[in-house]
């Protein structure tokens, strides 16, 4: 298994007024994707439902 080389960064867009969820490569900080902050929560409940349903006690 691979493990991840990545860095998640918290930043504020001034243009849009609100807040980006930046991914970037852990040893160039290229960027590899930016999400708004509305992304950003879909793609966190998403990985909360699937980490419930991987990792669920009452089985």
């Amino acid at each position: 298994m691979n493990s991840f080389s990545e860095n998640i960064k918290f930043g504020v867009n001034d243009k849009a007024d609100s807040i980006v969820v930046s991914v970037m490569e852990q040893n160039n900080e290229k960027k590899i994707k930016e999400l708004s902050s509305e992304e950003a929560s879909k793609l966190f409940k998403r990985l909360d439902y699937v980490l419930g349903v991987l990792f669920d006690n009452k089985a």
